[in-house]
């Protein structure tokens, strides 16, 4: 009886430490709608990074072996850092993209200040700034996703 302690003690680390697992971007491009609202953990480096102005917002691109992507955070990182980063995926549905660009920005106007990320007079400006960002990044609306760095 003893021994079954330490041989569930190891199974639960064992499938924490897999759950926990750094993944690639790639996976993530590949179907933005299957991660999004999930905590993922990525490696790679940060390749560009940009100070949304009158916010406390950074939006940087994250680079790994297998792509790129946008991170959204308050943290401050600098072009070069190599990190581990732990974050949310926030993908956009066919159906919020069918309508271009506008829809897009309307949906992540929302986020910026439900998360109060931004004031809710320049929300809006914002968002078209992330958006553009993302398409330039994402080659076209298809498939744009971010990442808030947790």
């Amino acid at each position: 009886m003893h021994k079954l302690i330490p041989l569930s003690i190891c199974f639960i680390f064992v499938i924490m430490t897999l759950s926990s697992c750094v993944m690639n971007i790639a996976a993530i491009q590949d179907n933005p709608q299957k991660y999004s609202g999930k905590k993922i953990s990525l490696s790679g480096e940060i390749e560009s990074v940009i100070n949304i102005p009158f916010t406390d917002l950074y939006v940087f691109v994250f680079k790994d072996s297998t792509g790129s992507a946008v991170v959204f955070s308050e943290k401050k990182h600098e072009k070069g850092d190599s990190l581990i980063l732990y974050g949310t995926v926030t993908a956009f549905s066919g159906e919020e993209l069918k309508g271009g660009s506008k829809k897009a920005a309307a949906k992540l106007k929302s986020f910026l200040i439900e998360h109060d990320f931004v004031e809710k007079e320049i929300a809006q400006g914002v968002a078209e700034i992330i958006i553009n960002t993302a398409q330039g990044i994402a080659g076209g609306l298809e498939k744009i996703f971010f990442i808030i760095e947790d």
